[in-house]
């Protein structure tokens, strides 16, 4: 009986290891999903888990309509940019801008990485946090691009803001088909369910077996 709780026990672990959240993804365009969008627009996670909400911006004062633009074949030119744009990108002004509202997946989640698109050689984009919609609040990063390519990096500074944004200094981009975030270690609460069954049934085995082992202590003397 001992060995086969044991076992139980070990399963659960094992159950409850593999039951970890896994990393989520988000697409801002795809074949069946693309166009002019709203000035603020919903994207639900590629596992339909979490949602995210996007804000286009000409300005801090001046929102504008979102578009999904869709390239087959060429993922770099695939992504999420603003309608009334060259392109229908984030402008090389500085001064538009989209807002991504991360504010749900805060607690949930331990960091979140992007990609930016359509970057052609000494393109540049810029990375801000903010904790106020239509704002785009601390720059916190601004990178160069020395060959086409797409550029992945990590939203600086999880957990401090609740919305990233991205600007375009020079050149035009998008907010590519890669926008990642990575869970917190929380097991899901059937994992735990399964663990708490295998420690209480542990502990009933060492109890009777210390009560067994007293009873016969007991009969000997």
């Amino acid at each position: 009986m001992r060995l086969i709780l044991l076992s139980f026990l070990d399963s659960a672990l094992l159950f409850t290891s593999s039951a970890w959240a896994s990393d989520v993804a988000f697409d801002f365009a795809t074949a069946t999903m693309h166009g002019t969008y709203g000035q603020k627009q919903s994207f639900t996670s590629t596992d339909g888990t979490q949602t995210i909400t996007a804000y286009g911006y000409l300005s801090a004062s001046s929102p504008t309509r979102l578009y999904g633009k869709y390239t087959p074949g060429t993922p770099d030119e695939t992504g999420l940019g603003l309608a009334v744009t060259p392109d229908h990108e984030i402008q090389g002004s500085g001064s538009n801008f989209i807002q991504l509202d991360v504010s749900g997946l805060l607690k949930g989640f331990k960091s979140g990485s992007m990609t930016i698109g359509s970057l052609q050689p000494g393109e540049t984009y810029q990375l801000w946090g903010s904790n106020m919609l239509g704002k785009l609040g601390t720059k916190l990063s601004t990178s160069a691009t020395s060959s086409d390519a797409l550029s992945t990096f990590a939203l600086t500074d999880w957990g401090k803001y609740a919305f990233y944004g991205i600007t375009a200094p020079s050149g035009n981009n998008l907010i590519d088909n890669a926008l990642m975030f990575t869970p917190s270690a929380v097991p899901e609460p059937a994992s735990l369910t399964l663990l708490g069954i295998g420690l209480l049934s542990m502990a009933v085995v060492v109890r009777k077996n210390r009560k067994a082992r007293n009873q016969g202590s007991f009969d000997v003397s």
